[in-house]
């Protein structure tokens, strides 16, 4: 064998027989079987040599040991990378959200005072920002 693949040894259910499977997650459909740890694992590389013999026979792109591991980290980058997005186009919706929330605390004193002393100024302050509230909401 001419590179060092990675091999996860699982043990399998009782139901499905028991022992233990080594997977080579790089090279697809490759695996060994047996009743230790140990066996799988010799098993799973002597399966890797095959695969890689089959490989070359049929001219496939052979991946790198460690590919699988690197694509799911990608991955795993790129999602964290767009939950982050999603965060701060929430948190720039909560502060909009806050800005509007305190147009309206103020346009409800002012409405509230005019009720106990109407005048002009307060009448033209409550359509003023009545004005502003409806358009930061739209």
């Amino acid at each position: 064998m001419d590179k060092d693949y990675p091999i996860a040894v699982i043990p399998e259910s009782p139901e499905n027989g028991g022992g233990f499977v080594g997977y080579v997650a790089d090279l697809p459909g490759c695996m060994g079987y047996g009743a230790t740890q140990e066996e799988a694992l010799a098993d799973a590389r002597d399966a890797i040599g095959e695969w890689l013999d089959e490989a070359r026979a049929q001219e496939w792109t052979v991946p790198e040991p460690g590919a699988a591991a690197q694509a799911v980290i990608a991955e795993r980058r790129t999602l964290i990378e767009r939950l982050n997005q999603q965060k701060a186009a929430l948190d720039a919706m909560q502060r909009e959200v806050r800005q509007i929330q305190d147009q309206y605390e103020a346009l409800l004193a002012v409405a509230t005072e005019s009720l106990s002393e109407p005048s002009i100024k307060h009448v033209s302050a409550v359509a003023i920002m009545s004005k502003r509230l409806e358009h930061s909401v739209q």
